[in-house]
């Protein structure tokens, strides 16, 4: 009930409505949406939602197109998310640039990264291990097909990857 009303707070407007914040009683969705290299504006529907990613967006229950738009694009474009009541779900973008790989940088050597100034290159990890424990590609898996239990896993991966790159800028 606390996330509905930090959804609520947090952006009045119902992307299916865009009249006002639903009733109590309505059936609702939440859905997280995260941007990767920029904090685009969210929009539900080919709504905008009047904020910028990261957001929480209160939805109606149903199939619903997500995208953001900022100044440089990002992918996938858009998204389609079937959502059921009382549901919650995370979408991530990432940075068109960002998402691509980058030319030069063998793997495995994070120093060549650094050097070049490249803050989002992936850290040097047994991708093997991380495959096996995963059960999935991390690096090449579409999140909008993983199950609940392999987000949970993947959500996992992602922190424990930005916690290497946090622990990597430091001086």
């Amino acid at each position: 009930m606390a996330a509905g009303r930090r959804a609520q707070a947090g952006n009045p407007r119902s992307a299916a409505g865009g009249d006002g914040a639903a009733d109590q009683g309505d059936a609702h969705a939440h859905l997280y949406v995260f941007a990767q290299g920029g904090t685009p504006h969210v929009y539900v529907d080919g709504v905008s939602q009047r904020v910028a990613a990261p957001a929480l967006v209160q939805v109606t229950p149903g199939r619903h197109t997500v995208q953001v738009r900022g100044l440089q694009p990002f992918e996938p474009s858009d998204t389609t998310i079937v959502l059921a009541a009382e549901d919650t779900q995370t979408v991530i973008f990432r940075q068109a640039r960002a998402a691509q790989p980058r030319a030069g940088n063998a793997a495995g050597t994070q120093e060549a990264g650094n050097r070049a100034g490249r803050a989002n290159t992936l850290p040097a990890m047994d991708w093997d291990d991380w495959t096996q424990k995963l059960g999935f590609d991390p690096r090449t898996v579409d999140t909008r097909t993983l199950t609940p239990a392999q987000r949970q896993r993947y959500r996992r991966f992602q922190q424990a990857v930005d916690s290497v790159r946090r622990a990597a800028r430091r001086p």
